[in-house]
């Protein structure tokens, strides 16, 4: 296992340690990685230096979806000229506007940890569950997860349309009612992220462009309905993915990795 998967398993751990899922053994684990590593340390010192600088500065900012699309632009600009993320914390009062977007990044993924994914990650499919994993995990601690709250699925559809360079597609999941979805960034790449609930439990779907993804690293399901389907699970939670059209699908849940294979088979 190579550090950045190490890193990404530690912090996944401690992001779900309020979940109940992690067992006391791995909390220890992960806690004895941060001990040692320099990347972890710098990606919680950035994390709390943004909890107490929007303490101070944005408590009561609302950010408009348009401005952390404008931030996830900048993250992507900027990666390929080895951008620091320490410049935005040390921002002067004149970057009141690009806190307020990073904030938003921040309460929806963790804006430190995507740039170090972006400068480290050679974006081969190994790393693909982690992540999903770790955002699904991160989005029931945040108060407003969404970028468009509805159940209306032609109107998200719209709405990313103007937002990915894809066609997109959201699914329509039997006996689960769609909350919402916002744009996120994962491995260089603008995503589209949507949150079904089936019995009280959220179920979060992805949808990327698959270019340079190869799934046939991953443990593989068998195949239904035309559809080669792998898998993942990690403290609790299930990832299963499928390829379709060139894009890379994704449902993530606390629920059976059987029974999301079903329900992806079911589309």
């Amino acid at each position: 296992m190579d550090e950045m998967t190490n890193c990404i398993n530690a912090r996944t751990i401690f992001l779900g340690k309020e979940t109940g899922m992690p067992s006391d053994n791995e909390i220890a684990e992960a806690e004895i990685h941060f001990s040692t590593c320099e990347h972890c340390k710098r990606y919680f010192q950035f994390n709390e230096q943004f909890q107490q600088l929007l303490k101070e500065k944005l408590a009561n900012t609302v950010t408009p979806p348009s401005l952390r699309e404008s931030l996830l632009q900048l993250v992507s600009e900027q990666s390929s000229k080895d951008f620091r993320f320490s410049r935005l914390i040390r921002a002067k009062p004149r970057w009141t506007n690009w806190a307020a977007a990073i904030f938003a990044v921040f309460v929806i993924g963790l804006a430190a940890f995507y740039l170090g994914l972006v400068k480290h990650s050679d974006e081969s499919a190994s790393l693909l569950p982690s992540l999903l994993i770790q955002d699904h995990i991160e989005l029931q601690m945040r108060e407003n997860p969404y970028d468009v709250q509805t159940s209306n699925k032609t109107e998200l559809e719209q709405w990313f349309s103007k937002r990915v360079d894809f066609a997109v597609n959201i699914p329509v999941i039997q006996n689960a009612e769609l909350r919402g979805g916002r744009l996120c960034y994962l491995l260089k790449k603008r995503v589209v992220f949507v949150v079904f609930e089936k019995e009280t439990r959220p179920i979060s779907a992805y949808i990327l462009d698959g270019e340079g993804i190869d799934l046939s690293s991953l443990d593989q399901l068998s195949s239904s309905h035309g559809k080669t389907f792998y898998w993942d699970s990690q403290n609790g939670y299930n990832v299963v993915l499928w390829k379709s059209g060139g894009l890379i699908y994704a449902f993530v849940s606390s629920i059976d990795c059987d029974e999301l294979q079903q329900l992806a088979a079911g589309l």
